[in-house]
């Protein structure tokens, strides 16, 4: 018995110096699919636009504070700190705006650098389930090894289409947009410090972008200040290039937020309803329950067979209101079980035959 486990442990250790061996003369390649390519590519597109966008943002926001330090210099308005809306607040927010804006460039450098990183893309790529791995055998020739690699690839790329129950391999910018936020989300991920300036620079963003549409709509019913003082008009138009590309970089989460504050509501109602609905014909159904049924004390006295309540399976006592349905005389129960069990169920617990609370000669 010993002999044999020492060789099967002998065999064991000879297969895997086998594997061992095999996998030390053979080359491991991995490579992103051509998924992820086409995903990671549509991912560099959106944040080198969001990047120069920034850049031109801070860019601009610095030449318009160089300009009201020296052409506009002479024009120093009355400054109200007690009014969220008055022009102190409109130079305040524009330093806010240059500082969010070089923060935010930084962020989505840092994002494009990430992924150019070819180890760091192959790491996302495998985590999201789109790396393509197999190994070559040192043995191949250049025509062979290239062979094997298209073969491996090609057939790798198709599986990968079929996991991911993809019927059509052309064109589709919806599906690479959902691997670019697959690509973003994995990336934030394993990488804490990172996410927690992106979501900084987004919220930053919403009270800068908030205060400035409201600043927008305030600032026309006051044409006065803009007739006084030049330079307040090149801050709104400042305020208009930053909203109008703020919606569009955020235009999905505002349709989100526009259709939960459209629909919680009716939803909120609707449940409402749904629950004064099934509580007021419980109620209902409680007082036609009531009105129908006949209840009699019971007396020990009586000569009858059926003395138990065939719903709590106990005996009746002295004195005990019991209720007879009109199916039959036999058919007794204690007054609140029969009430309890006409509240779920409309039928007699014995015979089965439907007992209708709501007839009218019962109203």
């Amino acid at each position: 018995m010993a002999n044999q486990v020492n060789n099967n442990l002998i065999d064991n250790d000879i297969q895997q110096s086998f594997q061992n061996f095999q996998i030390l003369n053979q080359n491991k390649i991995e490579q992103p699919a051509s998924l992820f390519d086409q995903g990671k590519e549509q991912f560099q597109q959106q944040h080198k636009f969001l990047a120069v966008f920034s850049l031109l943002k801070f860019v601009a926001a610095t030449i318009i504070i160089i300009l009201r330090q020296t052409l506009f210099s002479n024009e120093q308005p009355i400054k109200q700190y007690n009014h969220l809306f008055d022009v102190a607040y409109l130079e305040i927010w524009i330093y806010l705006s240059c500082l969010h804006s070089f923060f935010a460039f930084i962020y989505y450098i840092k994002l494009l650098r990430l992924i150019d990183d070819i180890m760091q893309s192959q790491k996302v790529a495998k985590e999201m389930g789109y790396l393509i791995e197999f190994y070559i055998p040192n043995s191949f020739s250049d025509q062979q090894m290239q062979n094997y690699i298209d073969e491996q690839i090609k057939m790798q790329n198709q599986e990968i289409f079929i996991r991911q129950r993809i019927n059509d391999q052309g064109n589709d910018s919806r599906r690479f947009n959902q691997i670019s936020n697959e690509i973003k989300k994995t990336l934030l991920k394993n990488n804490l410090s990172l996410n927690l300036h992106g979501k900084s620079c987004f919220i930053a963003f919403q009270f800068i972008q908030l205060w400035c549409i409201i600043f927008y709509f305030y600032s026309q019913t006051n044409k006065n200040q803009e007739e006084m003082y030049k330079f307040i008009t090149m801050y709104k138009g400042y305020i208009f290039s930053v909203v109008f590309i703020g919606v569009y970089q955020y235009l999905q989460i505002y349709i989100m937020v526009l259709l939960v504050i459209i629909f919680l509501p009716i939803l909120l109602i609707y449940s409402l309803y749904n629950w004064l609905n099934k509580h007021f014909n419980k109620k209902y159904k409680q007082i036609k329950i009531d009105d129908s049924l006949q209840e009699a004390l019971f007396s020990s006295l009586e000569i009858v067979d059926d003395k138990e309540c065939s719903i709590c399976m106990t005996q009746f006592l002295d004195q005990e209101y019991i209720v007879t349905l009109p199916c039959s005389s036999t058919h007794r129960f204690h007054s609140s079980c029969i009430r309890s069990w006409l509240q779920v169920n409309n039928k007699c617990p014995l015979c089965r035959s439907e007992v209708n609370i709501y007839s009218e000669d019962n109203l």
